[in-house]
């Protein structure tokens, strides 16, 4: 008996220093697995550079790395349901915005649940205003030379994707100024802008962020920004409103979500992490100086923009304003 005890102590002893030891490791292991933030885009755009600035000073936040993963396709619903099947756990986020959580799923087939079922929003990042832009060999001088021309014939406008932000921008366009629009969808903006310089399409809005090198080299012509106020990288050009289309003003937002049912303490942890990266000068300033605009929220106010925004748009969508190409 009293050998049966001393080994049965010895052997728990030792199991628990065992697991005592291990403890650490395991911590070290938890805290080194990457936090993969996807990105429902092709490579290029303006969100990789937003990712890639979070995920430097994200990373410092965390302690551990931080990872920008590209996956295009189906208007951004493909990624979204990745993200949305991922355990909510604070490893993989998606970088939204209002194309896939508004109305790509009014316009593709469906991959997976809704967005908004299987997504909750963390918070805001950054706001983005458009140029819209046409080729210097263009005789179209003005916005409201561009709309009278959709108006006595059909534009050719290049869009980064259905559904995504430059089309919603373009669909409002078409619609206050009366102009008749082919939409002209590309994978991203790269492909884009080549066929935009080269004549082949009309004009494009595109984000101030990505071609704005194109605007200040004299490849393309800036007939105004989307936003309700002027770039503060371009003050020289007007927005579309102070240019002749009276009421237009349109500025995107793009933010961070995780997978539905992810803890609330987490949740918190990382909104706080977020908001700490957001609000460094430095990134804010290299971010205003490509034209992006830092935003930030809480879940519940991000929440309820994108309730605003999906009665907005899905309107049109039932108006037949919006459809796939």
């Amino acid at each position: 008996m009293t050998m049966n005890r001393r080994s049965f102590i010895s052997l728990a002893s030792g199991t628990l220093c065992s697991a005592v030891a291990s403890a650490p490791a395991i911590a070290q292991s938890a805290s080194a697995t990457p936090l993969t933030i996807v990105i429902p885009f092709a490579p290029g755009g303006a969100s990789d550079l937003v990712v890639r600035l979070l995920a430097d000073g994200l990373s410092r936040e965390l302690g551990r790395p931080v990872v920008a993963e590209n996956k295009g396709g189906g208007g951004g619903l493909i990624a979204a349901a990745a993200v949305g099947r991922a355990g909510p756990d604070g490893h993989t986020l998606l970088y939204g915005n209002q194309g896939q959580m508004v109305v790509a799923r009014h316009l593709f087939p469906a991959n997976g649940p809704e967005p908004r079922l299987a997504l909750m929003p963390l918070t805001l990042t950054a706001r983005t205003q458009f140029f819209l832009v046409v080729p210097t060999s263009s005789p179209v001088a003005s916005a409201p030379a561009l709309a009278a021309a959709g108006r006595h014939g059909r534009l050719k406008v290049g869009i980064p994707g259905i559904g995504s932000p430059p089309h919603l921008a373009t669909v409002l366009f078409g619609e206050l100024a009366g102009a008749a629009i082919d939409v002209i969808p590309y994978q991203g903006s790269g492909p884009l802008l080549v066929d935009l310089i080269a004549g082949r399409l009309d004009a494009a809005f595109d984000n101030v962020a990505s071609s704005q090198e194109h605007v200040r080299s004299g490849r393309l012509r800036a007939l105004g920004v989307s936003g309700a106020s002027r770039a503060a990288v371009a003050p020289g050009i007007p927005t579309l409103s102070e240019a002749g289309v009276p009421g237009y003003a349109y500025q995107s937002w793009q933010g961070l979500f995780a997978p539905k049912g992810t803890p609330v303490e987490l949740a918190a942890s990382l909104v706080t992490k977020l908001h700490r990266v957001l609000t460094d000068p430095s990134i804010r300033q290299r971010l205003a100086d490509t034209g992006l605009e830092v935003a930030t929220s809480s879940p519940e106010d991000f929440e309820a923009l994108i309730a605003r925004d999906a009665d907005d748009w899905e309107a049109r969508v039932r108006k037949g304003l919006i459809r796939p190409a």
